[in-house]
């Protein structure tokens, strides 16, 4: 058996502001998953000066994608903790993979997922969101402009891993215009089903 075969992992993407760390948190608190921010992670090993920490930092800042191998080596490392130090078993990976090549590598070197959980808004209500939270962040990439680059790159690039995904049948899309709770109700119900 293998290190990971316990696993079961959810990819949840969708673009910046759409509430995957809120949606996150919520399914954490109501069916005892791990939730696990691919951009957290990154955030946290700068903040630790991990070795690459200021590269990754500027990229960050840039809009643009960590390399695979850094962010599937921090993903591992915690859900290699969770497996072995408690009876966690389930991981809604948020934000994660952005590439097909991502979630290929993660698959082979990791697990498959169960599934991608596919949140998604409207244009304008992503901008008002994400308005509102650099109000109340320091994040290094909750500005006006990071925002435009990050919609530009999450249309040239994850939304072909969504497609993806979709060939395979392992995408579920919920779409959240709606204020959180009513949100979250759409949400849970697809775990509710399985």
């Amino acid at each position: 058996m293998g290190e990971f075969d316990r696993a079961h992992v959810i990819f949840v993407l969708g673009p910046a502001g759409v509430g995957k760390g809120t949606m996150c948190s919520l399914l954490q608190k109501e069916f005892n998953f791990v939730h696990l921010s691919a951009g957290a992670l990154l955030r946290k090993a700068v903040e630790e000066q991990y070795e690459k920490g200021e590269m990754i930092a500027q990229m960050m800042k840039d809009g643009i994608i960590v390399p695979k191998e850094i962010t599937i080596g921090l993903l591992k490392k915690e859900i290699r903790y969770y497996l072995e130090n408690t009876d966690r078993n389930t991981f809604l990976v948020d934000g994660f993979p952005r590439m097909i090549d991502q979630g290929e590598m993660f698959e082979e070197v990791i697990t498959p997922c169960d599934f991608v959980l596919f949140l998604h808004a409207d244009d304008e209500e992503l901008l008002k969101r994400l308005r509102k939270r650099a109000e109340n962040t320091n994040r290094i990439d909750d500005n006006e402009e990071s925002f435009q680059k990050r919609f530009q790159i999450y249309k040239e690039l994850c939304y072909p891993v969504i497609e993806n995904f979709g060939k395979v049948n392992k995408v579920k899309k919920v779409i959240l215009n709606s204020a959180i709770e009513e949100n979250y109700q759409k949400v849970r119900e697809i775990f509710l089903e399985d």
